[in-house]
């Protein structure tokens, strides 16, 4: 299977640049690194809200570098309100499935297989599709030790009301359906 198919958004990942202060954010940082590794953590989704500029986005991009450096993270997706039109929930499936395949070979192995089986995967735009017969499928068919980190930053920019409600009700009910190990962190201003 040629992962080209499976686009990738450029400049939606992570950035050193925008990582906290050294020293800074310390109890913040310690805690969601708690929740990364506790084995016994009933949630798989962390959500981090706050209003513009109090530092979510550092928050984030220091959490991804921490855990790239640990080969943790699986991926990193920032949304970005000045890119709405390439930067969107299924533009992030799209980039976190292409992600997780090439940070590890035996999800690369699962999505492959999942999409031979079925071609049309590949030219569906829907978002359920790519969620649960993609992403879950080839989570729960492999096993991958330790903790597998995703973090999405400015969720609140990922596109309109209705595709955020869509976006949200997959973390908040398919994340239960990721193995045990796998982590969403996510910052958000807080939203109705």
């Amino acid at each position: 299977m040629n992962l080209q198919q499976l686009q990738r958004v450029y400049n939606a990942g992570m950035d050193s640049e925008k990582a906290c202060l050294p020293n800074t954010r310390t109890d913040t940082l310690e805690r969601i690194e708690k929740w990364v590794n506790d084995d016994n953590h009933v949630s798989r989704v962390l959500f981090l809200l706050g209003a513009a500029g109090t530092g979510k986005s550092a928050i984030a991009h220091t959490v991804g570098e921490r855990f790239q450096e640990l080969k943790r993270l699986g991926s990193f997706f920032s949304f970005n309100r000045s890119h709405r039109r390439d930067r969107h929930p299924m533009s992030f499936v799209k980039t976190l499935i292409r992600d997780l395949a090439d940070w590890n070979p035996s999800f690369k192995r699962a999505v492959s297989k999942i999409i031979a089986g079925d071609g049309s995967l590949m030219t569906s735009d829907d978002l359920k599709t790519h969620w649960t017969k993609i992403l879950l499928a080839a989570a729960n068919e492999v096993v991958i030790l330790g903790p597998v980190v995703i973090v999405i930053d400015a969720f609140d920019e990922s596109g309109d009301e209705t595709a955020r409600k869509t976006l949200l009700s997959f973390l908040i009910t398919g994340a239960k359906d990721l193995p045990p190990n796998f982590r969403v962190f996510v910052t958000c201003r807080p939203e109705r």
